[in-house]
């Protein structure tokens, strides 16, 4: 069984998105912290959502999470899960032995923005048992194998 991870109030409140992927057969976590009840009192709480939620969705679990006061975490992928575009190229021509037809421009795309690369020390520091469960590597697999299955099934007709 697949599982779908839904973050946030919003996540929580809005939990169409929770039902229509449990029709699908998929197991969801909400993870919240609820700090709408903290900023806009206990009637803005989402704990009575999170209950709901349990009660109407069989494979329904909830995780809140623990938030540091004053703390702000940036995660990114720090350098462990970036890559530059043309990195990511050479990775899924390495994994899927293909070669890669694409072009370089030196006129930016509308919306592109400048590649940032994340620190997560600080949280390691203040969560020690966290860790990365995917490396870069593991990450472009999963997209390579993801899309040969699709091109597959594409090129089959099925």
């Amino acid at each position: 069984m697949s599982t779908a991870i839904i973050t946030g109030s919003a996540g929580l409140i809005g939990s169409e998105a929770a039902a229509f992927l449990h029709e699908k057969g998929m197991s969801i976590v909400g993870i919240d912290n609820d700090l709408r009840s903290y900023f806009f009192g206990i009637e803005a709480s989402t704990a009575w959502k999170a209950e709901e939620l349990k009660a109407k969705l069989r494979h329904y679990k909830h995780r809140s999470i623990d938030i540091r006061s004053g703390e702000v975490y940036n995660m990114g992928g720090s350098r462990h899960n970036s890559c530059s575009v043309l990195e990511a190229i050479g990775l899924i021509e390495k994994i899927s032995g293909r070669c890669i037809r694409f072009s370089i421009s030196d006129q930016a795309r509308m919306g592109d923005h400048i590649w940032w690369i994340s620190n997560v020390s600080r949280f390691q520091r203040h969560y020690p048992d966290w860790n990365y469960a995917y490396d870069l590597r593991k990450m472009i697999e999963e997209i390579v194998d993801g899309a040969s299955h699709r091109i597959r099934k594409t090129v089959r007709g099925a």
